[in-house]
C-alpha cells in the first residue's frame, strides 16, 4: 500500500469509500484514520498479530482496514490516529465472517 499525507488541493480523481469493490484494480482513497489499534501476540507480547483500523472519507462513509503481522512494523511508524492520508495500491478482500458480539 502506498501511503502520503494528504495535500488539499490535488487534482488526482480519488475515489469514495461506498465506491470500493474487490473486483476495481486501481483506487485512491483520501481518508481520515478514525480509530488505530493493534492486536497482541497471545505468546510474544512485543509483537502484534495485526493492525487494524477504521478509516473515513469526506463524505462520512467507514470501512475497516487490517494490516497483517509482516507489515506492522512498516506502518506502525506511518500512520497515526486521527490523520488524514491519501492511499493507493491496495488489496479489498470481502468479509465473510459475521460479527462477533459480545453480551
Amino acid at each position: 500500500m502506498a501511503l502520503s499525507s494528504a495535500v488539499a488541493g490535488s487534482s488526482e480523481k480519488t475515489d469514495r469509500v461506498v465506491d470500493v469493490r474487490p473486483a476495481k484494480l486501481h483506487r485512491k482513497l483520501v481518508v481520515a484514520v478514525v480509530r488505530l489499534y493493534e492486536l497482541p501476540n497471545q505468546w510474544i507480547s512485543k509483537n502484534a498479530t495485526s493492525m487494524e483500523m477504521v478509516l473515513q472519507d469526506q463524505e462520512g462513509d467507514r470501512i475497516h482496514c487490517s494490516v497483517d503481522s509482516e507489515h506492522v512494523g512498516t506502518y506502525k511508524t506511518l500512520i497515526s490516529e486521527n490523520n488524514i492520508y491519501s492511499m493507493k495500491n491496495f488489496i479489498i478482500q470481502r468479509n465473510v465472517q459475521p460479527p462477533r458480539t459480545t453480551p
